[in-house]
């Protein structure tokens, strides 16, 4: 029997994880389903997460900005 971690995480760090869930080809999101269970679910838990954290318009640190 597993139990449920929690993590904190910061508001632009749930954004890039709202946007990968976004971004699954319907082959990754299936094998996801069928592994941990519905993609959707996952995506409204972190989108609640998101909208208690209060500070939507984070802007990103500049060390986490991407290089290219």
């Amino acid at each position: 029997m597993s139990k449920e971690q929690s993590v904190n995480l910061l508001p632009y760090e749930l954004n890039i994880i709202m946007a990968g869930l976004n971004s699954l080809s319907l082959r990754d999101e299936t094998k996801l389903n069928k592994e941990y269970g519905s993609v959707s679910a996952l995506y409204n838990k972190i989108y609640s997460a998101w909208e208690r954290s209060g500070d939507k318009d984070v802007k990103v640190p500049s060390q986490f900005e991407p290089s290219y």
